[in-house]
């Protein structure tokens, strides 16, 4: 750096060396002047040389896991404290990073005179930070990172302070329908699509818990096998008797040893993004199993890692020979040998026999209840047993000659059983999730609860008039003719064969606020008698 020297002028210079990171170095000085040899006005040349050297700063300390939720539901967030020994010091930034190949973010800083102790004799300034920003992720570790600037702004290295496991909510528990096919797949392996729905937020992907009735390790191609966690001695496991002792079994089959296999990520193109989710398993054993199968979610990381609660089970037979179409001994004939389902108003439906569905999801119209965006078909009010209906449908008054109010939902036919054998749909459960559609083309599929436990109905038999009356807040029943044609109540398919021997059709309310331009699909999830899911029934996507 050239500069110009005249007379007995002196001249200081200080340089800093600035990194490509930000990282300013103290500053360096030197002081010229002009030799007294020299009579000229004269040129010097001074050179400054910097360097800098890399290391790797030691790993902060690894805490114990940390709850993101007191037990009220509030935030219970990060806290730590700073000290340094160091007065000149004007500013301190706290930083943290999610996951080790996240970015570094800003999340506290403060400026000015720094706080000081004196109980030690010497000033110790001191600085709080808190961070209740937190990730809802469970599983999710955060890095925290401080740096400190003097009052030229010069920046300390950044330093590592810690890193903290959250412990956030407990994972969603998915909900696994049962295995209508079970189809002849390549070297007539038995193969069936398994499908379950869940809620992904805070999923990084499934585990598959698979039992072998009477023993043995599953022989399934589809799912990657995966290590599962160990599970904790019992003091009946210490006395003996388990030969199950420390390992993970069946939901409800102390007796089965389960084995595990994992999914790919959600979001991947095998998966999607849910909240349906299903894999094509093929069974490779020769020999006809019985496969006892649940599912379960997890967070990120290997195995063993943190997981949900295990779905319902359900059993699948790979024996072809089982089972009865008509009457008749055979197996479940595949697709394509199978005809199509018919269209019906421009949806795929299944054949259904009498007072089997289908189970509709419609928007309200105009003049529908007040208290529902959506209106879910699930029954009707067979002919000669309406009395009454009021045209907004919180009141019907039915004959009593109908029995309990409950019968005159749709029924179900349970999977494998013929059409003669069906099931009640209470007690049932109604969620749904929304749909990518033109005006959210990245919805995100998060999957609510819209209704309590439907098990019963509100009715009351009374003598002047002598009928039964049925005031339910989940329910609505209209005549028939208010909801079909061009009505502004809700409007039906145009072809309604499923109500031609009904007097009213029977609405589940869906209380839940929509947006407008949103696409949602609704899921009955009917339980047994034990309270476990029994089946999962798929509405046909709802458009608002």
């Amino acid at each position: 750096m050239p500069f110009r020297l005249e007379g007995s002028r002196r001249i200081r210079l200080k340089a800093r060396a600035i990194t490509k990171n930000g990282i300013i170095s103290p500053p360096a000085e030197v002081t010229l002047s002009k030799p007294s040899n020299i009579s000229l006005v004269g040129l010097s040349e001074v050179r400054f040389t910097a360097s800098s050297t890399r290391r790797e700063l030691p790993l902060g300390g690894l805490v114990n896991a940390h709850e993101v939720a007191n037990a009220d539901g509030t935030v219970n967030p990060v806290r730590g404290t700073l000290v340094y020994a160091a007065p000149e010091i004007r500013e301190w930034r706290i930083y943290r990073r999610v996951h080790p190949d996240g970015d570094l973010a800003l999340i506290q800083k403060s400026e000015g005179n720094p706080l000081e102790s004196t109980a030690t004799g010497k000033k110790i300034a001191a600085g709080f930070w808190e961070n209740d920003s937190l990730p809802s992720t469970p599983g999710t570790t955060v890095c925290y990172y401080a740096q400190i600037f003097d009052q030229n702004a010069n920046p300390s290295p950044l330093t590592l302070l810690g890193c903290v496991p959250l412990k956030g909510a407990p994972l969603p528990t998915p909900m696994l329908t049962e295995v209508n096919t079970v189809a002849s797949g390549k070297d007539n392996q038995p193969e069936f699509v398994l499908e379950w729905f869940c809620d992904p937020v805070g999923v990084e992907r499934f585990e598959v818990l698979i039992a072998q009735e009477g023993g043995g390790e599953p022989q399934v191609v589809g799912v990657v096998p995966v290590q599962l966690d160990p599970v904790p001695f019992t003091t009946a496991d210490l006395e003996g008797g388990n030969p199950n002792a420390g390992l993970q079994t069946m939901p409800g089959r102390l007796d089965l040893r389960a084995h595990g296999f994992q999914t790919g990520p959600v979001g991947s193109a095998g998966m999607g993004a849910g909240p349906r989710f299903a894999t094509i398993l093929t069974v490779t054993d020769p020999l006809p199993r019985s496969l006892v199968i649940a599912v379960r979610a997890v967070g990120a990381g290997r195995a063993p890692r943190e997981a949900g609660a295990a779905s319902n089970a359900i059993t699948v037979t790979t024996d072809f020979t089982i089972g009865t179409i008509g009457g008749d001994p055979a197996g479940v004939i595949p697709w394509p040998a199978r005809p199509l389902p018919p269209v019906i108003g421009g949806l795929r439906e299944e054949s259904y026999g009498t007072r089997e569905g289908p189970y509709l999801a419609i928007p309200t119209g105009t003049e529908g209840p007040a208290d529902a965006a959506t209106l879910i078909l699930a029954g009707e009010v067979p002919a000669g047993l309406l009395v009454s209906a009021s045209a907004s449908g919180a009141q019907t008054d039915i004959s009593k000659s109908a029995g309990a109010p409950e019968s005159l939902f749709w029924h179900h036919r349970p999977v494998r059983d013929d059409a003669g054998t069906t099931e009640p749909l209470m007690p049932c459960i109604i969620y749904r999730h929304q749909l990518p559609s033109e005006a959210f083309p990245n919805a995100r599929a998060n999957l609510v609860q819209c209704t309590p436990l439907l098990d019963r109905l509100s009715w009351q038999d009374l003598t002047s008039p002598s009928v039964r009356r049925i005031r339910d807040p989940f329910i609505c029943i209209f005549a028939k003719a208010a909801v079909t044609g061009n009505s502004k109540v809700a409007q039906l398919p145009a072809k309604t064969p499923y109500l031609d021997d009904a007097d009213a059709a029977i609405f589940i309310k869906d209380p839940l606020p929509v947006i407008a331009g949103a696409r949602y699909q609704h899921l009955i999830v009917r339980f047994d008698d034990k309270g476990e899911i029994s089946r999962v029934i798929a509405c046909p996507p709802v458009q608002h």
